[in-house]
């Protein structure tokens, strides 16, 4: 289930049986971020500089972000 935290252990076995369990290890199940916030906007120049705080990752690296601006490719 995305966001669900799993613990596990892993044991290997040959022909003469199990070794021990590795350690306990936790993985949690990645999903899309959460929300990004704003933080700040500036004019520089003729642009604006827009800040923002970045979200939740939920167990995935962010690989990129889209601005929308209202009124541009609505």
């Amino acid at each position: 289930m995305q966001g669900q935290s799993y613990q596990f252990k892993v044991k290997a076995r040959n022909i003469y049986g199990f070794g021990a369990f590795s350690d306990v290890s936790t993985v949690i199940a990645s999903c899309v971020p959460g929300e990004p916030e704003i933080a700040t906007t500036t004019t520089q120049g003729t642009g604006t500089v827009i800040g923002f705080f970045a979200p939740d990752t939920n167990g995935a690296l962010i690989t990129a972000y889209t601005i929308k601006i209202a009124g541009i490719d609505d």
